[in-house]
């Protein structure tokens, strides 16, 4: 491929760009204003909360076995995390405490904060005496409905124990739809108009989900989030129902072709493997079809079920995964000008969503120069990778041509 140079950018085009300049640099600084004076006022009500929630922790705390409702005030927006230091491995174990990373940093640095106020613009840790969550996960985040939250508070004598919901319930009602989000808010069920439940022909009027701690015996290579467990257990749906639930982005990386949700038995021993239905990639979303309740979680499908999962590969599960071969590769042209975008692609069979690196050297008898960028790596599509190089002219050799380039990928 030849590449030429390319003529100067006309002036008025640089005095348009300057003007977009300095109306983007306008607008930013407002923005940054009205932003900083909400911030402000924010963080006078998170001083006022801090001391509220303090004063009671402490002295409720100290009055063993009494019990207050409390209610306090909350930016809307914002949620209030409170956190049973002295359950920290349990905590930086669970799914859920990935899903706030600043907190999960804080407790797995030791520092004695265990009140957390987190928004998209805000971030403030304090420690409001000692408290007790005795529910996996042992954190528990607020969020305001009104600009209100609320929470009970009993006294234990040399600490407050913090009561909150985390089974999430709903009356069945086969007259219209119902929708069940469990307390933590990674799951959503959706059971459509029409739908009854039963167990062994007894109906069932009432369900619920409960986030629970992974049983030690459980044996569960590919599991990939927290278990929830679903009652009452053994309700079998007249209709199948939805079940939408979010997933960790840094456990299941990429975007993956399929999941599981892995249905468990009381005993632990495995129920059954529902393969996912649709998977929103860019919200982190799983949607599955189920028509039954036990307790269950997202798992990675198991190696030997004839796909090539992300994750896998022709090392680690050969029956799955054939071995990834590159058979062709080209330049989309054969001449461009410096700074020009040229497309370059490599064709392989069983490379779907494999990782590619593209090389570009110069051509020259003296010995071949490597560029000064070479191009972004890209994901095979199918059986094709493509990404853009952004041509270079590093002189014009002395037989007065143009270099040319070619690429190793």
């Amino acid at each position: 491929m030849h590449v030429g140079k390319r003529g100067q950018v006309s002036e008025s085009t640089f005095i348009y760009v300057i003007v977009l300049v300095i109306v983007g640099v306008i607008l930013t600084i407002g923005y940054n204003l009205v932003s900083s004076s909400k911030d402000k006022i924010d963080k006078a009500d998170l001083i006022l909360l801090k001391n509220q929630i303090t004063f009671d922790i402490e002295n409720i705390g100290k009055d063993y076995r009494t019990f207050i409702k409390k209610s306090y005030s909350l930016p809307a927006l914002a949620e209030l995390c409170l956190v049973d230091l002295n359950q920290k491995n349990k905590i930086l174990e669970s799914e859920l405490a990935n899903y706030y990373p600043l907190m999960r940093d804080s407790i797995d640095s030791d520092i004695r904060k265990n009140a957390f106020v987190i928004s998209d613009s805000v971030f403030e840790s304090y420690f409001v005496g000692e408290i007790e969550l005795n529910h996996y996960p042992h954190f528990k985040c607020f969020k305001p409905e009104n600009n209100k939250i609320e929470m009970g508070i009993e006294g234990l004598g040399n600490k407050a124990l913090i009561l909150s919901e985390f089974v999430a319930s709903v009356d069945l009602n086969p007259e219209e739809e119902i929708e069940l989000v469990s307390t933590d808010g990674v799951i959503k069920l959706i059971i459509p108009k029409g739908t009854t439940a039963a167990i062994d022909s007894r109906p069932v009027n009432r369900i619920s989900i409960e986030i629970v701690e992974t049983p030690a015996t459980l044996d569960a290579e590919q599991k990939a989030s927290d278990i929830h467990n679903f009652k009452p257990s053994g309700a079998v749906f007249r209709n199948k129902i939805e079940l939408i639930r979010k997933y960790d982005s840094s456990v299941v990386t990429g975007c993956p072709e399929s999941l599981v949700w892995y249905q468990r038995h009381e005993d632990g021993s495995l129920k059954a493997e529902i393969p996912s239905k649709e998977i929103n990639c860019e919200a982190h979303e799983v949607t599955f079809e189920i028509d039954s309740f036990s307790f269950g979680y997202i798992g990675t499908p198991p190696c030997g079920n004839n796909i090539c999962e992300t994750g896998e590969n022709h090392n680690n599960c050969p029956q799955d995964c054939a071995e990834c071969e590159l058979i062709n590769a080209y330049l989309k042209q054969e001449e461009a000008v410096e700074d020009e975008q040229v497309a370059l692609v490599v064709i392989g069979e069983n490379c779907n969503n494999k990782q590619v690196t593209f090389v570009v050297k110069e051509d020259d008898v003296l010995g071949d120069d490597s560029v000064e960028a070479n191009p972004e790596q890209a994901a095979f599509i199918g059986n094709k990778a493509t990404t853009l190089w952004t041509a270079e002219l590093d002189k014009v050799g002395f037989l007065n041509k143009y270099p040319e380039y070619y690429f190793v990928a």
